[in-house]
């Protein structure tokens, strides 16, 4: 069993899953969601916005997307 994750990791799991519904939403491309939820997590919170925040990388990487 894998070790829970920590509540910013759990946050920006959630910021990319509100990314994808409001892709389906908005017909955003692709390419788009990993930058619409990294802005979702810097206004929860109050961080930069950024175009790359540390951590995103993996969750891309994870989720099977392609690395631009």
């Amino acid at each position: 069993m894998s070790a829970p994750l920590s509540p910013h990791v759990e946050l920006r799991r959630q910021c990319l899953q509100w990314a994808f519904q409001t892709r389906e939403f908005t017909d955003k491309p692709q390419d788009d969601v990993l930058l619409v939820a990294q802005n979702y997590y810097a206004f929860i919170t109050g961080g930069p916005f950024w175009p790359v925040l540390p951590g995103w990388v993996h969750l891309r990487a994870r989720a099977g997307e392609p690395f631009p």
